[in-house]
């Protein structure tokens, strides 16, 4: 059998927790647009060869990035989903289509399904973050890391730049419900694949102090000389205090942080914190819904957390990575 499709066996069984020959066996709904037709046609057919009920949705990124015009034929989507008990996305991650991934999503969780959201996912992300990987293992720990997060009021990042300044990041999060995209979908819970974090929504006009992102962001992976220093003050960046490297890295990440600002005035609120536990993902690779996964790394986002339990509504959704110097939970060191 090809690696693929060992990966998507363990997705239905170890992940999805599906059972042969069980009678009341759980319904999946498969929505795919264009992009995500190569991986959703292994998935269906797996499914269909396995005796599972599945139900498949095409939705043409047209009709996903026009919900104006397109409203009636999105929202009776959308409704026909809830008679399933798990939902599979594979729509592609444009921030265009953002609002209608969110619709779903949030229609889905409503009605307590399992949701595997996998934007822009392709085989080879599957392949690299999901191979020979010990679901339990890992499902275990990140609610480890999940209920220190939930139990927190406070979090300080402390981070160190390549020439041995230490700046600090505080992040207030009260009593929000903290989240685990950890091997095991949930009922009424959202998970990534590849999977492997547990996050949490920040109170939001509360993060203030400056933090060095040194791992990667959007099609980016930072080297060295490539750092950004973002500066946040009432929850959201403070552009005229930011310092962003003069390497093609730097000035590419710059603009684009300007140019969706200017699309989305929310894009620079700070709507995340995340903690990566998958330890069978290597290196970064500017795959961002590999690299906040990979052990080792902490993230923020910036823009929208409503699917997980924040107040902040955004087409946007940039995670950015960072090693760290130490981080600590109400002044108690975190160990992962």
């Amino acid at each position: 059998m090809e690696k693929i499709y060992r990966i998507i066996e363990d997705i239905y069984y170890k992940c999805m927790l599906m059972k042969k020959d069980d009678p009341n066996v759980d319904s999946i709904s498969i929505i795919f647009d264009g992009f995500g037709y190569p991986l959703a046609e292994k998935f269906i057919d797996y499914g269909y060869d396995n005796s599972f009920s599945i139900v498949n949705y095409y939705v043409p990124y047209s009709i996903q990035s026009n919900l104006v015009n397109h409203s009636k034929t999105c929202s009776r989507i959308i409704e026909n989903i809830s008679n399933s008990t798990i939902l599979i996305n594979l729509l592609n991650s444009s921030s265009d289509c953002t609002e209608f991934r969110i619709a779903v999503v949030q229609k889905a969780l409503g009605e307590n399904m399992k949701v595997l959201h996998l934007p822009g996912v392709s085989e080879s992300i599957l392949l690299n973050g999901l191979n020979n990987l010990d679901y339990s293992s890992l499902h275990q720990r990140c609610k480890i890391v999940s209920t220190k997060l939930e139990t927190t009021k406070n979090i300080k990042i402390i981070s160190k730049s390549c020439d041995g300044n230490f700046f600090e990041l505080n992040i207030p999060l009260a009593n929000r419900k903290s989240h685990i995209c950890g091997g095991i979908a949930e009922n009424g819970e959202i998970m990534n694949l590849p999977t492997g974090e547990a996050f949490i929504a920040p109170l939001e006009n509360e993060a203030n102090g400056k933090i060095v992102i040194n791992g990667s962001g959007p099609s980016v992976v930072f080297h060295e000389k490539d750092e950004v220093i973002l500066s946040f003050h009432n929850g959201a960046i403070n552009i005229s205090e930011c310092k962003f490297s003069s390497t093609p890295n730097g000035k590419r990440f710059e603009q684009l942080l300007l140019d969706s600002s200017q699309l989305d005035g929310t894009l620079y609120q700070i709507c995340e914190f995340g903690v990566g536990l998958n330890d069978t993902i290597k290196s970064l690779t500017g795959e961002i819904i590999l690299d906040e996964k990979m052990k080792g790394t902490f993230h923020i986002a910036l823009g929208n957390n409503i699917p997980f339990g924040g107040n902040l509504k955004s087409k946007f959704h940039h995670d950015l990575i960072f090693v760290p110097n130490e981080i600590l939970l109400d002044n108690n060191k975190l160990e992962v």
